[in-house]
């Protein structure tokens, strides 16, 4: 159970954010997108992590080949 509390904010941190570049059109979670999300302060954390993540290119917001 721990396991999913603790993934939980980066759970609503994507959700909140793939919500957001739907509505303003930008179609992808990126940099900016994820800055614009409120968060709870779970989330926030998560959110920083993230955007280091990102930041240091180990992960990107860009779909990979689905096939």
């Amino acid at each position: 159970m721990s396991t999913i509390k603790g993934k939980r904010p980066y759970f609503t941190l994507l959700m909140r954010a793939c919500y957001r570049a739907i509505r303003t059109g930008t179609e992808a979670v990126t940099r900016e997108v994820l800055d614009g999300v409120r968060l709870d302060e779970a989330s926030e954390q998560a959110r920083q992590q993230l955007a280091a993540t990102m930041a240091h290119g180990k992960i990107t917001s860009a779909l990979g080949d689905a096939s």
